[in-house]
């Protein structure tokens, strides 16, 4: 939520990021052949790409890969994107290809990301009202007798629990 506010993206979005690009692997690493470089880390940025974004040119891949760095230097990228091309949609796009590029087909050359990036958001932000919504009462779930209480796993990459309480 940090950089959400930060950088003014939604944590859905965020994630949705996250998701596509590392699956929320901390350690996630992909050659990149026609960059001679690599990508690193939840939100997968190249090394030089995070320098310049975060204004750090001695920043290292150790430094790289840490969550918080990461997805500040992501977020960031993102909201630059978003202010350069105007439009959220553009701003993915670019994140994964460097430019909203469009194809032949009218469509961006790199849609399928797009569109998982998409869909990932709508999840998290769907999961996130689900859950905001969700009345949390752990006291009276644990001292009332009346209250029974029920236990749900949170599944998408992200396992918590959450008491929720019934009155009968």
């Amino acid at each position: 939520n940090e950089m959400s506010q930060k950088y003014n993206i939604e944590p859905a979005m965020i994630k949705g990021i996250i998701k596509a690009e590392s699956n929320w692997d901390v350690n996630a690493s992909r050659f990149e052949a026609h960059k001679g470089d690599a990508s690193w880390g939840l939100m997968q940025l190249l090394l030089s790409t995070a320098r310049g974004v975060l204004g750090t040119p001695d920043l290292t891949t150790t430094q790289l890969i840490n969550p918080r760095t990461n997805i500040e230097a992501g977020t960031k990228y993102l909201a630059e994107n978003w202010t350069r091309f105007g439009n959220l949609r553009d701003a993915v796009a670019a994140y994964n290809a460097g430019t909203p590029r469009l194809g032949a087909n009218g469509k961006y050359v790199n849609a399928a990301y797009v569109d998982r990036v998409f869909k990932n958001y709508e999840t998290y932000k769907t999961l996130g009202t689900v859950i905001g919504n969700v009345a949390i009462n752990v006291e009276e779930a644990i001292t009332s007798p009346e209250s029974v209480p029920v236990y749900l796993l949170l599944m998408l990459g992200v396992v918590g629990m959450v008491i929720v309480t019934r009155e009968e």
